[in-house]
């Protein structure tokens, strides 16, 4: 099971930066993989803010997407990353 997440920090700095009127990018910064039986096997850090995720083992890739740039399909390689 593959869950994009948006950190803790990130969520505060949301809070913090809105009462500023500083807006942040859109998005998760990290996707976490589990087992079926709910633990963590793995984190992954990611270059980019995104929203949905696409995972194909078979090719080994997880497609995202980034709504802060104008090019928003990214790939990414599962054993790279």
């Amino acid at each position: 099971c593959y869950l994009c997440c948006l950190s803790r920090t990130y969520i505060l700095d949301i809070a913090q930066k809105a009462r500023q009127g500083i807006n942040l990018p859109d998005g998760g910064e990290y996707i976490y993989v589990f087992s079926l039986e709910a633990k963590p096997l793995r984190k992954y850090v990611l270059d980019h803010y995104v929203h949905g995720i696409s995972v194909d083992e078979q090719k080994g890739v997880i497609i995202a997407t980034d709504v802060n740039k104008d090019e928003p399909i990214l790939e990414y390689s599962i054993n790279c990353m």
